[in-house]
């Protein structure tokens, strides 16, 4: 691991966006933690997209390098 490169591959791409995913997910729970906007959208569709964009987003970013680097081609 010592002076190594990465290799910026199809896999690694997905796990990249994981990290991607989750700052989007974090940067619209901190705006739903306050609590004149959670009493404001609570039960609406803000609070259900936050949570299934950084739920499935998450998944479908973790499942893809498996399918892509341990398929065969």
């Amino acid at each position: 691991m010592y002076k190594a490169k990465i290799r910026y591959e199809v896999p690694m791409l997905f796990c990249m966006a994981v990290y991607f995913n989750f700052l989007i997910g974090g940067i619209s729970g901190v705006f739903l933690s306050d609590v004149p906007v959670n009493v404001t959208v609570h039960g609406g569709f803000f609070v259900l997209s936050h949570f299934h964009y950084t739920i499935m987003g998450d998944s479908s970013s973790r499942s893809s390098p498996g399918c892509t680097s341990g398929c065969p081609r």
